[in-house]
């Protein structure tokens, strides 16, 4: 059956401590890795079940599945959370998914030249942040992620809290606003990507 490792943690950039759970075979064996991002961004993994972020699925497939809480996952104290607020989504938060990422490529159990990121919602926003500016993992999985910002701006269900949660909207400072926008570093990607989106990703 599965096992899950609910005690490690990754030194950031800025020394924070970034927890992750391991979800995968019980077993030694070096196996291709899953590192699943999770949305909201206001949000955290748990040692739990979901019906919709299901890691049980790809263990059963062979994987192994790590459970990041970077910046902005709840759970971890109001500074942590706030790490994301503003227009700052490709900041801190991906320097503390690259630190999980290189403490997971280094594990015996882990086949490091299979390390795929994915994620979806705010974890396929960061999967096509990833894609700009790493060729780090063998792929890419981007589940109903915000390519642009000013186009998301347009067309969510709630363009007010948007606004609020950036502290800006397109009209104010475009340039700015596209600060951390993956459509800017679409040009860089080298990892191969599949995209999964459709009308009912509101």
């Amino acid at each position: 059956g599965p096992s899950v490792t609910s005690t490690l943690r990754s030194a950031s950039t800025d020394g924070a401590d970034i927890h992750y759970y391991i979800v995968g075979p019980d077993d030694d064996e070096a196996r291709p890795t899953l590192i699943w991002i999770h949305g909201g961004p206001i949000s955290s993994w748990g040692d739990i079940w979901h019906w919709r972020w299901n890691s049980l699925v790809a263990v059963e497939a062979g994987y192994r599945v790590v459970l990041p809480n970077p910046r902005g996952s709840t759970g971890y104290g109001f500074d942590f959370k706030n790490g994301i607020w503003g227009n700052v989504w490709g900041a801190q938060c991906y320097e503390d998914l690259m630190a999980v990422a290189d403490d997971v490529e280094i594990r015996s159990d882990v086949a490091a030249d299979k390390v795929v990121a994915m994620g979806g919602s705010f974890g396929g926003y960061m999967t096509n942040w990833i894609g700009g500016m790493t060729d780090r993992f063998a792929c890419l999985v981007s589940h109903a992620g915000i390519a642009s910002f000013e186009t998301f701006h347009g067309i969510t269900d709630h363009p007010a809290w948007w606004s609020q949660m950036f502290g800006m909207d397109p009209f104010e400072d475009l340039e700015d606003l596209r600060l951390y926008s993956p459509i800017t570093r679409i040009s860089e990607w080298k990892s191969p990507v599949l995209v999964i989106h459709g009308q009912q990703d509101y």
